[in-house]
């Protein structure tokens, strides 16, 4: 059943549809790690083929509901796989909560994303230097690699799609930011903090980072220009109060510019 599954879960018409039946398999207790735990990984890997697809809205709950379900019964996958899964989750659930109108959920899908920027290892290997700005030629790349499916194994692969999928979160998490008022502050500490890991990331993947952080950037210098009272947030209190504490320490007429803690970035 679950080969028929693995097949059915990659086309988009058929994989809400399958991802219910792997879901009603693990509601009856059905799956057990030595029968079926191959088999099940290669449903899960099988449902991310296509990366994008989680992300429509007809599909977040299905996905969150697969993929949470996998976690919290870990013990049905072996365990060489288990980073994959976890590494597919930032698309199929952190990704898909980033979408919530709740401020709570979206703070803690923020932090998540934080958490894996902070993970990563450090200059990423060669593969990962043909990654595209918007998940095109160095995603397709893998999947051809995979047989349009992403890397099940740890590697410099596999590291190339986590830091494709973390690109993901924080455009999604941009996506937000005139729709919700919120979600400003969290996005905008979310897309400094890739920018002072911006190291882990490949060459054409930082150029995206920087793009984001730009646009962040020019959100503060709007909030500022507007009316006193309106549009800052806690974000924008904390830059305030920093410059004005480094200008007490340096004392009037003192050099120096606005450089984040000498990492050479310059915040808005």
């Amino acid at each position: 059943a679950l080969e028929k599954i693995a097949a059915h879960v990659r086309n988009p018409k058929k994989a809400l549809k399958a991802i219910g039946l792997v879901l009603k398999l693990y509601g009856q207790g059905a799956l057990k790690k030595k029968a079926h735990g191959e088999l099940l990984f290669s449903v899960l890997r099988a449902s991310m083929a296509d990366p994008q697809l989680p992300d429509r809205p007809e599909c977040r709950r299905h996905y969150r509901k697969l993929f949470t379900t996998a976690l919290d019964r870990a013990e049905c996958l072996p365990m060489r796989r288990l980073e994959a899964v976890n590494i597919y989750s930032l698309r199929a659930v952190t990704r898909t909560e980033l979408h919530s109108d709740d401020s709570f959920a979206f703070n803690a899908a923020a932090g998540r994303v934080k958490e894996a920027i902070s993970r990563l290892p450090g200059a990423p290997a060669a593969v990962g230097e043909a990654a595209a700005p918007q998940g095109g030629s160095a995603e397709a790349g893998l999947e051809s690699e995979a047989g349009g499916l992403p890397p099940g194994e740890g590697g410099a692969q596999l590291q190339a799609w986590e830091r494709e999928a973390i690109l993901d979160c924080l455009r999604t998490a941009h996506s937000l930011y005139r729709l919700h008022a919120w979600s400003r502050t969290s996005t905008d500490m979310l897309t400094r903090h890739a920018l002072m890991h911006q190291d882990r990331f490949s060459a054409a993947e930082r150029e995206v980072v920087q793009d984001l952080w730009q646009r962040c950037k020019g959100r503060q210098a709007e909030r500022r220009g507007a009316p006193s009272g309106r549009e800052g947030t806690a974000y924008d209190d904390q830059e305030r109060q920093l410059q004005a504490s480094e200008v007490s320490a340096r004392g009037p007429g003192a050099g120096g510019g606005g450089s984040w803690r000498g990492s050479g970035v310059t915040l808005g």
